[in-house]
């Protein structure tokens, strides 16, 4: 969805790269959840 390759995704997990406000909007729309659920926040 993103248009990544793996690699990419375990930078994300790890924290050495962040997501970007756009893509955090964008995941939270097809995911159909909030940033706070993204996150886990409450």
């Amino acid at each position: 969805m993103l248009g990544k390759y793996q690699p990419d995704y375990s930078e994300y997990e790890t924290g050495k790269i962040e997501l970007d406000y756009a893509k955090i909007v964008f995941l939270c729309e097809k995911l159909d959840v909030t940033p706070n659920d993204l996150f886990g926040w409450k």
